[in-house]
């Protein structure tokens, strides 16, 4: 699999956001702005699929749970950190 249908990876071409599409999508995201790409797909039934790639990519949409498998939920950057504690006896 080389290209997401939703943009997510790949380069398929993406279109103008729009309005009407960020309002049916927006009744389908959580609290960290993410969608399902189930729920994705079922919005996409009524627009064009390029629409709504531009539309994910302008908003800052971010798809979680691939329907084909890919990923599940993309997570950000992970900060380790490592300390030292030592004891002096005084």
């Amino acid at each position: 699999i080389s290209d997401c249908e939703l943009g997510q990876f790949g380069k398929l071409n993406k279109n103008i956001a729009k309005s009407e599409i960020l309002e049916k999508l927006e009744t389908k995201l959580d609290s960290k702005r993410r969608i399902s790409c189930k729920d994705a797909l079922e919005c996409a039934k009524n627009f064009n699929m390029a629409d709504i790639r531009a539309t994910l990519k302008t908003y800052k949409i971010d798809v979680k749970y691939c329907e084909l498998g890919c990923f599940e939920e993309k997570k950000g950057k992970k900060f380790h950190i490592k300390s030292k504690i030592w004891i002096e006896n005084s």
